[in-house]
């Protein structure tokens, strides 16, 4: 029988555990089971949310190993990725008689087997960590999901929160949109800058005429800032027309040709 050991370098921080760390822990688990781990596996540069079968690692193991041989793995969410592709591992390794051994849960997770029979402790714990495993590999691909979201929301040039940069607001529908009298500003800062005036001469000029404290860092990265956003609303609007455009020639529809009418003249010119 082959019983392996599965290392999993998480790129997730807060699950990380040391390739020795690992080895130590899973051949101390299984030797005390009298089933010590004969080869170890280590996954690298894959996140939790893929499927177990999946990886390059996982794949060679469920494909190589035979009935009454045994994975070892020192958390659960290491392996079960998430709860739908947990059930979908462990119907596999149930139906050809693979053993799981969590060491967190400290037991065999997709197999029958004789327990001793423990008064203090029923199976309440192992399913609240089997549950907690289960949901940190959820929270994980949620976690990924808020991210591309937030990414996406960006690219759009909507309001995600923080302070709003001088010379823009936030509109309707939360999409950022020029500030009229700050822009005049900005637009009086970038002629003085034209002119070559140093940001603390144009900080003072504005402290002086227009009484607005700014320093002169402040002026730099507001040029910056807007600068930047300017590129941003443009990209918008020429993305917005793009997609206006093609949906325009979706459901314009084709221009047809006027059939001729004929004439009874015509037809009675024909058949003669």
């Amino acid at each position: 029988m082959a019983y392996v050991g599965y290392v999993f370098m998480a790129l997730e921080k807060e699950q990380r555990m040391s390739l020795a760390e690992q080895q130590r822990a899973l051949s101390t688990y299984s030797s005390a089971l009298g089933k010590a781990v004969d080869v170890f596996f280590v996954e690298q540069g894959i996140s939790l949310k893929q499927a177990f079968v999946n990886r390059k690692e996982g794949k060679k193991i469920v494909e190589g190993l035979q009935p009454g041989d045994a994975i070892f793995v020192a958390r659960a969410a290491f392996i079960l990725a998430s709860s739908k592709e947990a059930f979908r591992l462990l119907q596999i390794l149930r139906k050809r008689g693979i053993s799981l051994f969590c060491l967190d849960l400290d037991e065999d997770i997709s197999l029958d087997r004789e327990r001793k029979l423990v008064v203090s402790q029923g199976g309440a714990l192992l399913v609240q960590q089997l549950l907690d495993a289960l949901s940190l590999c959820d929270n994980c691909r949620h976690g990924e999901a808020i991210r591309a979201t937030k990414k996406v929301q960006k690219g759009e040039g909507r309001y995600l929160g923080g302070p709003v940069p001088y010379g823009w607001q936030v509109g309707e529908g939360g999409i950022f949109v020029q500030h009229l009298e700050q822009q005049r500003l900005i637009r009086e800062m970038l002629k003085l800058r034209e002119d070559r005036w140093s940001y603390r001469d144009i900080a003072r000029i504005l402290r002086e005429k227009y009484d607005l404290d700014l320093s002169h860092e402040g002026i730099r990265r507001i040029l910056e800032v807007n600068a930047r956003k300017k590129v941003e609303e443009q990209e918008r609007i020429v993305v917005s027309q793009n997609r206006s455009n093609a949906h325009l020639q979706r459901h314009v529809p084709l221009s047809l040709e006027p059939v001729p009418h004929k004439s009874r003249h015509d037809k009675d010119k024909q058949e003669s």
